[in-house]
């Protein structure tokens, strides 16, 4: 992979105009410490495939005087002098713990843990962790003691800029003690005291929360690390000690909101740090007094500046990933559209197949529906029965010899078909006439020679 740029922020500034900092590539030295050092110190690393960064929280803190006045007794009693430097040392390097921490309910099975740390401490805190004890029912006559506690610690590592934390889960009616532990850069850790006994009460279906809900008005975005939140809150008549800011990235899923505590209830807008670059956050509001929270305001989207320090194909390669994810919804949009396009077809055209053969199986059994020769009964013609359903016409062999005429087509059994199905006449009318019987016995000769047998001719 390409080599990566590497780059230093100091409170969301580029250490490059610093004189007293000298960054070089993944080292950075203060060469003169200041108090204006002490903050988020940011490094990014990006090169064209992508950039990522880390922060650490940087505190600082005045020399004891002392040492500074202490060369001249250094050198008249060195081993004296070695032996108040480390005392000085262990001094510079104490650890202070957490302040005791207070609750705050938000609902019948969560509450918020609130603490400070003072300003003097030594060492940097790399993260803090919150611990909590049941004690047992609020209702209940028995005297309990704070004596051997089960403490159930929380699984999240809570980032040194944050002081406040949601514990979930935790059974309405119930008492409880909360204690928080701050891990230090030499992971060495330091507790709290533990916070006073707190009654999670659980709040009536029917009972509205007093507290008023705060609307985030506008956010603001200070730089790449930083924006800045503006709230307006009704009028209310409860008392507020100050407000909840819960945050995260809008690409996150889930509902593991960071948490910036404001104190005061006069407070309109708060700046919040430590965010990540070009990133966009969903922000709400509560607001907060010592035995419950509000519920939350609308969520309001607020978005941090693009990093103008990285190189620009950093900032081309970020660009394009951009570029890149939005033509990826396209596709898949237009992917999906596809198809529904291809299943629509392919059912329209089942469907149209199915009515094609629903309507040849309806014409076929209209035509089985019309009139047809029966072949158990016999049909007729001009009153005559016909025995069966084939009539053939040929030519009447007869007819060069007798009437000279080959147009004459003669019918041939069909006469001995109508003598043996003609009703019996009367005698005037059956008494043949000797023509006729000349005539009779000419066809009825032609008729056996050349009729078969079970044909109609014609």
């Amino acid at each position: 992979t390409p080599e990566p740029v590497i780059s230093w922020f100091l409170n969301g500034y580029s250490v490059q105009n610093d004189a007293a900092i000298e960054a070089i590539e993944n080292k950075i030295y203060f060469r003169r410490v200041e108090k204006r050092h002490a903050g988020n110190l940011q490094i990014f690393a990006s090169n064209i495939v992508n950039t990522v960064y880390k922060s650490i929280s940087v505190r600082v803190f005045p020399l004891s005087s002392n040492l500074d006045e202490a060369p001249s007794t250094a050198y008249s009693h060195p081993k004296h002098s070695h032996h108040r430097k480390l005392q000085n040392n262990k001094k510079s390097h104490k650890l202070m713990p957490p302040s005791k921490p207070v609750i705050t309910r938000l609902n019948d099975d969560t509450v918020v843990v609130r603490w400070n740390i003072p300003n003097n401490i030594s060492l940097p805190i790399r993260f803090f962790k919150v611990q909590y004890a049941e004690i047992g029912p609020a209702n209940h006559k028995h005297n309990y003691s704070d004596e051997g506690l089960n403490w159930n610690t929380a699984n999240t590592d809570i980032s040194p800029n944050i002081m406040a934390y949601d514990i979930t889960g935790l059974k309405p009616d119930y008492l409880y003690k909360f204690r928080v532990f701050a891990v230090y850069a030499n992971d060495d850790s330091k507790k709290s005291p533990n916070s006073k006994r707190f009654h999670l009460k659980k709040m009536d279906f029917d009972m509205k929360n007093p507290l008023p809900v705060c609307p985030i008005t506008y956010v603001k975005t200070i730089n790449h690390t930083a924006m800045e939140i503006y709230w307006q809150c009704p009028q209310f008549t409860e008392s507020i000690d100050g407000f909840y800011i819960n945050y995260m990235p809008a690409t996150q899923a889930g509902d593991d909101y960071m948490k910036a505590t404001v104190e005061g209830n006069s407070t309109t807008k708060y700046t919040i740090n430590y965010l990540q670059p070009d990133t966009s956050y969903d922000i709400k509001l509560q607001s907060f007094n010592s035995t419950l929270a509000s519920e939350f305001s609308p969520v309001m989207k607020g978005r941090t500046a693009v990093n103008s320090s990285l190189p620009n194909h950093a900032k081309k390669s970020t660009a394009e990933k951009n570029s890149t994810d939005s033509n990826l919804y396209i596709a898949i949009g237009c992917a999906t559209l596809l198809g529904i396009l291809v299943v629509i077809a392919v059912v329209a055209f089942f469907m149209c197949s199915k009515w094609k053969k629903q309507k040849t199986a309806g014409n076929k059994q209209a035509s089985e529906h019309q009139i047809q020769p029966d072949a158990e009964s016999k049909g007729r013609s001009n009153g005559c029965t016909i025995t069966g359903n084939k009539i053939t016409i040929t030519s009447n062999p007869l007819a060069d010899a007798e009437n000279k005429n080959p147009n004459v087509m003669e019918m041939r059994n069909l006469a001995n078909n109508n003598v043996r199905h003609q009703e019996p006449s009367t005698p005037s009318d059956s008494s043949p006439s000797p023509g006729d019987h000349h005539n009779d016995s000419k066809k009825s000769l032609g008729a056996e020679e050349a009729a078969p047998t079970g044909s109609n001719y014609v």
